[in-house]
This record gives C-alpha cells, structure tokens and sequence, in this order.
C-alpha cells in the first residue's frame, strides 16, 4: 500500500478546503497527521480523530469512529468538533496505551523544541512490514550534528516497535513474532515509499525544521529494528528469556537483513540520540542486571 497522496489532495491541503484542517495539525502537537494511500490519517493519543479520503467524485469524506460516542455518529466533522472529538477519545475505556506512546514518540522527534538536537525523524507509523505484521513506526536516521540537515542525502532507514509492559514481549505480535515477519523485507522498495512519504509530509510542513527534502538513502543490506521497551520490570524474567530467544535465532542466520537493536531514554524522555542506540548484544550486557534479575 503505497503512502502517497495526490496532487490535487496535497493541493487542497496547502490552500484549498482542507488547508484548515492541516493548520490544525500544524499548530496541535497533540494531534499527528499521517499519510496513507490517497487519504490521510489525523491521530490523537494513538487513534484516528479524522480519517480524510477522497472519493471518485473528488468530494472529500471525514471519518471519526462511532465506538468513541457510544455507537452515536458525531455528524459532520469541522475543526469545531474537534474538542469534542477528544473528550470522547480521553473517555474511551479501550484506549490502546501502547499506540498513545507510540505517538510521543512521533511529537519528541519531529515537532518537539528538541527535535533539532534527536537523531531520527518518525517517517511513518503503522506501516505494513512483511507478511502480516504491522511494524509501529518508520524511522529516518538524520543525526543532528551533521551536515546532512542542510543537504539530506545517503540516509538510512529503521524499523522501529514499541512494545509496553511485560505482557507485550511474546507470542502473538511479541518480539520474535515481529522479526520473524519482517525478515525478508524488501529494503529498497520500502526506501523508495518512505522517501515519497515523508516528502509530501515535508512539503506540507509537517518537518518545520528542515528546509530541504530528502534526495535519497544508502545501499542497505540490511536494516536497524529497533525495539523500544517501556516500562519494563526489572523484578520479571520475560524479557531475559525473549533476548536470549533471540540472540541463539541470529546466530542461527535467522534475521540476515535486521540488526537487532535497543533504544533506551536518556534522562526519562522519547528522543531518539544516536548514542542511545545499543546493538542486541551491548544491550544484554550493558542492562544485564535489569534483564535477568531472576
């Protein structure tokens, strides 16, 4: 599914009927506009406030999810009812906690006053990676002291998953379920995508701070997946056991295209600093006590 739009809707977007909705997201670092295949996605804490699509006709339709107001439709979505949009979301007794992290994450790196000084930029979230499985974010390594902000090119992309809890470390849509999914990704085609993606993004100035686009990405034999783990209990002994899972399958050639990583907070935060980011192995060893408590 190809993240891009077209030019009329990037154009109605910029100046045209949509231009209010876009200023919206512009001016609320609560809200994350994402791109998706000739439509758009507008999320507050995880979940889609507004999903805009164009029809045949070229008449645009807004969708909010009845589940937030009891099965009630909200009737026709403005920019008015966007309060009342959120308090039915804050009410919602089936919020998804891992995907409202996941969008801190996004606000950290690409809106925040620090945005300038973390490493990464957050391409795209709910991407279909590989056979079935649905990676949490894209990633695009820019680090912030180089000169490549002023001429980005020869960039490198990530996989990035974000896994809450304890409970969220194995089986189904675990650790090892996502690498096994993703492990024959097409590396190339997935560059081409997130360069168009986040382009369009750009254009839209949804990266203020960047004033060019991206030109283009290395030659990647293989690709970081890094994992993001919150709120781990170091008195558990799940994720021991998950990493060491993981470490006998890379050492069998199990992931030849994934370099397996960890990014870890520095000073209780989202932002993503290059020097944050451990291999599999110095990450078993530098949180060693952490990891096998028990």
């Amino acid at each position: 599914m190809a993240r891009k739009l077209e030019d009329k809707f990037i154009t109605d977007l910029k100046e045209g009927e949509l231009k209010i909705f876009l200023e919206l997201v512009q001016k609320d670092d609560t809200l994350d506009l994402e791109i998706r295949e000739n439509y758009i996605n507008i999320y507050y804490r995880g979940g889609s406030i507004d999903r805009i699509s164009c029809n045949k006709d070229g008449k645009y339709q807004h969708y909010f999810h009845p589940n937030y107001l009891g099965g009630k439709s909200i009737g026709e979505i403005t920019t008015d009812k966007f309060p009342e949009m959120k308090r039915a979301m804050d009410l919602y007794e089936k919020k998804q906690i891992e995907k409202e992290f996941q969008q801190l994450i996004v606000r950290e790196n690409n809106y925040s006053k620090i945005l300038n000084d973390s490493d990464y930029y957050i391409a795209d979230i709910e991407y279909q990676v590989g056979a079935n499985n649905r990676s949490d974010m894209i990633a695009i390594k820019l680090e912030s002291e180089s000169q490549k902000k002023k001429n980005p090119d020869n960039l490198e992309l990530a996989i990035i998953e974000v896994k809450y809890g304890d409970g969220s470390l194995k089986g189904k849509s675990g650790m090892i379920d996502h690498l096994e999914k993703a492990k024959d990704i097409d590396i190339k085609s997935l560059q081409k995508e997130m360069k168009e993606c986040f382009n369009q993004k750009h254009e839209l100035g949804l990266f203020p701070d960047l004033e060019h686009q991206i030109k283009g990405f290395i030659k990647q034999e293989k690709i970081d997946f890094i994992f993001i783990l919150i709120n781990h209990d170091p008195a558990k002994s799940a994720l021991g056991k998950v990493l060491k899972e993981i470490k006998e399958k890379k050492d069998n050639g199990d992931f030849p295209k994934l370099n397996i990583k960890f990014a870890v907070s520095n000073f209780a935060g989202y932002a993503l600093y290059k020097e944050n980011i451990y291999s599999l192995e110095d990450f078993m060893e530098k949180f060693g006590k952490q990891i096998y408590s028990k």
